[in-house]
């Protein structure tokens, strides 16, 4: 195969990814955008057109998977493919420490720890360390040395930690069992899984040669999920990249906000963490009010390092140092800046200046900002503000001394300086100040790319303006102006040999211009980006909101005094932002968890009160800030996006570009197939659920016997509640499924806890059931009284139920609160025997204040009611097949879940099993089969309910079902049902509105798979006309309790107890109650609501 042919197998945007010879670059690689295959044919390219030694070429990838399936296709490809280096990074270091450990003092047979291994070590030696208590456990001293290994911190470092604790133990003694771990460790002869990495980048840091004969054997990088790399990952790729430059890595976002910071929605304020996509948030589209925008990614991660903590007026902020808010300064009379400042010709130095001067133009400007422009500057950074010249002078001093950087001025033009021109240039010659500027700014976690300020036209660098929102068309949120104006004729015609549409200034004006708007702001900021470099200009990015300009700036670049925009608290202002002014800025350290989002389409939120801009971008799956920051790092570094879809078939691709033509917000794009048409896409209506899972089943089934694994199909639903019955219909035929981003439906914690009541309703003396769900919800019975109710149960040989209900004889106080629920858990042991399993759920989920108790978790809540919602319906379901009560249907809900337990094991072996995948649509994303199932499209759950009273809610479930779509890379099937149960009850139901946009895309089949003609069951005349409220997910289902019309006298038929006549009524609306005398079964009262009785 020629150099030609190798390349023409790939579409324009592979090709060229795969063409990059030398230097660093960073690929950006869409959803099924063919990544792993444009590493590859790099890897191919390299060797047939370049004539690279296969033996030189060094892949990395953080699983083992991952790196097989790699070394799987090169061999196909790749003569000579077996001398290829693919590995993982902790592989890696074990194969090089093997071969050169020896230098740094590994001795040859050194043995790797593993968990267990380090666990033994850490538990012999804590207990003779002060202030390791007896009640810690190792596993959190391994934490503590696994993360400092991450970071490369030695146990000196962590005697210099600046907190007195570390993950709540005391510092010095951290450090001293990470000394000793290291000495049992080293004279064991022994590493540990962390040692891989920082054992390797000793190694190549003391012993030079080592590193060149390693670089000699790894000349072509390439780094696979870039933004994974902790520090010592990151170090080690530093290294072993810094002779050649010859790194290739895919890029992925950052993540910027701790847990527990608030995010403002519509509903009311959120924790970061328990926000998912497809929710709303609340920022701006450019003026002072608030509006909502959907989260369309969710970004996790790990960091550990300093938090900024920025207060304004009463609100707190904390963030990573580069997470981005809206700001902008105010001439500050009275203050003082200490700044660093840079001018190309020079370098850099430090300076201070007044708060406040008076321009060229005799107005009040702030200070920097005058004395850039007479010192001819290009960048300025604020160090400090300070409230006098005489703590200025201090830290401008401090700087100059600690960081060698001069105070000089730039030049002496018209000022009686004590320097002239020639000195002064010669002075910024001998000086490397770009190198003692870095280490300032990294200390001070500075951004290079965040300048306070940078003027418009200097006389060295120009630039092109990024302003969001600054272009009102229509609409809530504002087009997006990029913008250039100059009377250089050379930067005009760069970037009009780059085709980009440069403009006069109009007639007698004279010079060149550029005005571009866009929508979609990541693709505004993509342009802005192509025309920096093409022209070679300074980008600056701003935003103007509510006709003022604010600057993009990291966290780390905020000082008192400056201005941001915050949610403003008088009551009269409703959703709005105001203007605060910053009070304090501090850092804290911090290691855990950290988030961010992106909220389309305002790119804004608000988070602690304070509006603040997503760090994270989507536009062809690119993230802006790490190539900010790979570019940084690595100087003239390329990028390559990949955007064509080369995962599905193009009869899959052309349906799902034709339904997200539908939404207005969206990204102007088309994904382009490079597939042939492929099978046609198959649409099913079952008579109900149970009719669907049973078509999805057959399906599978055939699929299967022509040939396909079950692990090469997928079945994807909008909530996790619809995976029942797909799995009970699977189960039934005996096909293995396994649900991933979920658990089985059984082993979900509301299931779980509701089940858990059900059994002690009829097993008084199960103390397992008790415990877990005595503090769901919360009683105000603590660990304390528990301790004291056991050991008086377990002395007198009775149960914990027991113990609460004698809980006045045992504990000295709170013992009424036991003794409630008790008497609680006494009436649901009464409503067992009188109410059938869908109705005694019921009774269970409203009685026991589990449903006020998942009310209040939001939307986390409410995809748990749903679950819930479809507990009651199996229920309901297991009563029409089987007799018996709620104690029989617990027996059959245990066989599924150990089953459901016994699937869990055989998912977690080393080896995967051939099984169908059952997941939610969101956490399909990023995933492909060839072969995909899509169920419920109906109205009320794709789009789902809660949509279709929200601003854009059908649009980003219109976003979610294109996600689905995609997933298909043959076969994708489509199906809904005509009825389908509801919390007990079976009802219509209607086909999704998106079949219709779908058009002709489709072919409709019967079960057996014939072909017939699709008539739509029309979602329009079900269409809300205006806001309603969203139906409870606790229904009064009882016939009669409409009118609540029993007064006494009436015949009535109960569903287990037969005919039987009232004779007493109490109570009105939902807790009416009324006793009915049996002829079978007695005298019972029963609460209307939950007893189905109808009229005799």
């Amino acid at each position: 195969m020629t150099v030609r042919d190798l390349l023409s197998e790939l579409n324009p945007n592979q090709a060229e990814a795969a063409a990059h010879y030398e230097g660093p670059a960073l690929v950006i690689a869409g959803a099924g955008s063919g990544k792993t295959r444009t590493l590859i044919y790099r890897i191919a390219h390299l060797i047939q057109a370049h004539q690279v030694d296969a033996g030189q070429i060094l892949a990395v990838t953080f699983t083992n998977k991952a790196a097989a399936e790699m070394r799987e296709r090169a061999s196909h490809l790749i003569p000579g493919s077996e001398r290829l280096w693919m590995s993982t990074f902790h592989s890696a270091g074990v194969r090089i420490l093997r071969a050169y450990g020896e230098y740094i003092g590994l001795k040859r047979g050194f043995v790797i720890y593993d968990d267990d291994d380090q666990l033994d070590i850490l538990k012999e030696i804590m207990g003779s360390i002060p202030g390791i208590g007896p009640d810690t456990h190792p596993r959190v001293l391994r934490s503590i040395i696994d993360k400092a290994k991450s970071n490369l911190r030695s146990p000196g470092d962590l005697d210099k930690w600046p907190e007195p604790y570390i993950s709540g133990l005391p510092r010095d003694a951290a450090a001293e069992a990470f000394r000793r771990y290291e000495t049992r460790k080293k004279a064991q002869n022994a590493i540990d899984f962390g040692d891989l990495i920082t054992e390797t980048v000793r190694l190549f840091q003391e012993v030079p040669g080592v590193l060149a004969k390693v670089q000699d054997r790894a000349r072509f990088i390439h780094v696979d999920e870039y933004q994974d790399t902790n520090k010592a990952q990151y170090e080690l790729t530093r290294l072993l990249a810094s002779r050649d430059k010859n790194l290739l890595v895919v890029g992925d976002p950052d993540q910027c906000l701790p847990p527990g910071t608030m995010i403002c929605t519509p509903q009311g304020e959120r924790a970061i963490e328990t926000l998912r996509e497809g929710e709303m948030v609340c920022g701006t589209g450019g003026s002072a009010s608030l509006i909502a925008g959907q989260i369309t990614h969710v970004k996790r991660g790990q960091y550990q390092g300093q938090l900024w903590q920025v207060e304004a007026g009463d609100i707190t902020l904390r963030g990573t140092p580069h997470h981005v808010v809206l700001a902008r300064h105010e001439p500050m009379a009275g203050q003082w800046y200490v700044y660093l400042m840079q001018r190309e010709d020079r370098g850099y130095r430090v300076g201070l200046t007044m708060g406040a001067r008076v321009n060229s133009e005799g107005q009040s400007d702030y200070g920097y900002r005058v004395r850039l422009n007479q010192e001819h500057g290009d960048k300025v950074w604020v160090l400090r503000v300070c409230a006098s010249r005489s703590e200025a002078a201090y830290w401008e001093a401090l700087y100059a001394a600690r960081y060698g950087l001069p105070t000089a001025l730039f030049h002496g033009v018209g000022r009686q300086l004590s320097m002239n021109e020639e000195q002064l240039s010669r002075l910024f010659a001998e000086l490397d100040t770009a190198a003692s500027a870095e280490r300032l700014m990294n200390d001070l976690h500075l951004h290079p790319a965040f300048p306070h300020h940078r003027p418009q036209n200097g006389l060295r660098r120009q630039s092109v303006n990024l302003i969001m929102f600054s272009d009102f068309r229509h609409g809530t949120v504002g087009y997006h102006r990029i913008q250039w104006s100059s009377n250089r004729e050379d930067v005009a015609q760069r970037l009009l040999a780059a085709g980009h549409q440069v403009r006069g200034n109009g007639k007698g004006r004279g010079g060149y211009r550029i005005e571009i708007s866009r929508k979609d702001y990541p693709e505004a900021l993509a342009l802005a980006e192509q025309i920096a470099r093409d022209g070679g200009l300074e980008l600056q990015r701003k935003a103007c909101v509510d006709g003022k300009m604010y600057s993009f700036q990291p966290l780390s670049h905020l000082h008192p005094g400056m201005k941001i925009l915050v949610q403003s608290k008088l009551a009269q202002s409703g959703g709005q932002l105001a203007e605060e002014s910053v009070s304090a800025v501090s850092q804290q350290h911090y290691s855990g968890p950290v988030y961010d989002l992106t909220v389309s389409p305002l790119h804004t939120y608000v988070a602690g009160g304070m509006l603040v801009h997503n760090s994270i971008y989507k536009f062809r799956g690119a993230d802006i800030q790490n190539i900010l920051d790979f570019q940084k790092d690595y100087t003239g570094a390329k990028v390559y996006m990949l955007q064509h879809n080369y995962r599905s078939s193009a009869r899959v691709l052309g349906l799902a570009n034709k339904l997200i033509e539908n939404n207005t917000e969206r990204l102007e794009k088309t994904l382009l197939a490079v597939k042939e048409d492929g099978m046609p896409v198959m649409f099913h209506r079952a008579n109900d659920h149970r009719g669907e899972g049973d078509f999805v089943a057959e399906w599978v089934t055939r699929l299967h016997a022509e040939g396909q694994p079950f692990s090469k199909m997928a079945v994807l639903y909008r909530t996790n509640a619809q995976s029942r019955v797909i799995e009970e219909s699977m189960r039934r035929v005996s096909i293995p499924a396994k649900i991933v981003g979920g658990v089985g439906f059984y082993d979900r914690r509301e299931i779980r806890d509701i089940l858990a009541y059900a059994r002690l309703s009829i097993n008084p003396v199960d103390d397992v059931a008790l415990r877990r769900i005595i503090g769901r919800p919360k009683r105000g019975i603590g660990d304390t009284a528990m301790e004291k109710m056991l050991t008086w149960a377990q002395i007198n040989g009775t149960s914990l139920l027991t113990a609460c209900a004698n809980a006045e004889s045992i504990l000295e106080r709170g013992a009424s609160k036991p003794v409630e629920f008790a008497k609680l858990m006494e009436a649901f042991s009464e409503a067992a025997d009188n109410y059938s399993p869908a109705s005694f759920l019921k009774f269970l989920i409203e009685s026991s204040g589990y449903l006020d108790l998942l009310r209040q978790e939001g939307q986390e809540g409410q995809v748990r009611l749903e679950n819930l919602e479809e507990l009651v319906n199996a229920a309901e379901e297991w009563s029409r097949e089987n007799e018996g009560g709620i104690a029989e249907f617990l027996d059959d809900a245990a066989l599924l879940s150990s089953v459901d337990d016994m699937r869990t094991k055989i998912e977690n072996k080393d080896q995967p099993e051939d099984a169908v995948t059952l997941m939610t649509m969101h956490n399909a994303k990023g995933l492909e089969f060839p072969s995909v199932f899509i169920v419920g499209v109906e109205e009320g759950l794709l789009p789902s309910r809660n949509s279709l009273n929200e601003q854009g809610g059908i649009e980003e479930e219109r976003r979610l079902f294109y996600v689905g779509i995609t997933r298909a890379m043959d076969r994708l099937f489509l199906s809904a049902a005509q009825n389908r149960m509801q919390y007990g009850q079976t009802k219509s139901a209607e086909d999704s509105r998106f079949l219709e946009e779908l058009g002709d895309g489709f072919d409709s089949i019967d079960p057996y798979g014939r072909v017939i003609d699709y008539k739509q069951k029309t979602w329009r005349d079900f269409r809300p006309v205006g806001p309603q409220t969203v139906p409870s997910a606790v229904k009064n289902t009882s016939p009669l309790t409409s009118e609540m019309a029993y007064r006494g006298g009436e015949k009535v038929k109960h569903p287990k107890f037969g005919e039987g006549q009232v004779l007493a009524v109490a109570g009105v609306g939902d807790k009416q109650e009324v006793t009915v005398h049996f002829a079978s079964a007695g005298t019972k009262k029963l609460i209307v609501k939950f007893a189905n009785l109808s009229k005799a």
